[in-house]
């Protein structure tokens, strides 16, 4: 989604949105889950092994993301980062999702939507200033979730999508032919 293409309400979400996550930058280390992530973080940036050398219960790409700089103000940034992803990408699939209702219609609803979902993953009441796995993978899982109903509905109407290697595999093999 280009700048241009982001519409000015869109723009004061994600406003709001960073100006709620902005007090957690400066928050103290106070929740263990953290400690154990940049801890984990820093023992692998001396070249420990995952899962052999330091084991915690978590994917992968968690302790990945606190090995870049395993400080927690990075850890904060980039769910930050992760949260306002989220809200854009929740814009996109709710427009979708409402693609019969009229034009107003679908941006009220995607606005709406993008909001509720922004003020859930960064409320305190819900741990969402902490950087945790949630905030992390709420992004691939939503976007995952857009490109998938997005390729169905390019499929459904016999239309290439470019982006989309998998969606273009299953038109060209004639197993994702829908039927009206």
């Amino acid at each position: 989604m280009s700048i241009k293409r982001l519409t000015l309400p869109l723009l004061f979400i994600l406003l709001i949105i960073l100006l709620l996550r902005i007090p957690s930058f400066f928050e103290p280390y106070w929740y263990g889950d953290e400690g154990i992530y940049l801890a984990i973080g820093q023992i692998m940036r001396r070249g420990a092994v995952l899962y052999r050398d330091i084991w915690d219960n978590k994917t992968p790409l968690l302790y990945a993301i606190y090995a870049l700089n395993p400080t927690l103000l990075w850890a904060k940034i980039s769910a930050a980062i992760c949260v306002l992803g989220t809200v854009l990408v929740t814009y996109k699939l709710t427009t979708l999702l409402l693609h019969e209702k009229s034009q107003k219609a679908r941006q009220m609803g995607a606005l709406l939507a993008s909001f509720v979902t922004g003020v859930f993953l960064s409320s305190p009441l819900l741990e969402g200033t902490i950087a945790n796995a949630e905030l992390y993978f709420t992004l691939p899982i939503i976007l995952t979730a857009y490109l998938t109903y997005k390729n169905v509905i390019l499929v459904s109407e016999e239309r290439t999508h470019p982006e989309s290697l998998s969606g273009k595999t299953l038109r060209d093999s004639g197993q994702a032919r829908m039927t009206t």
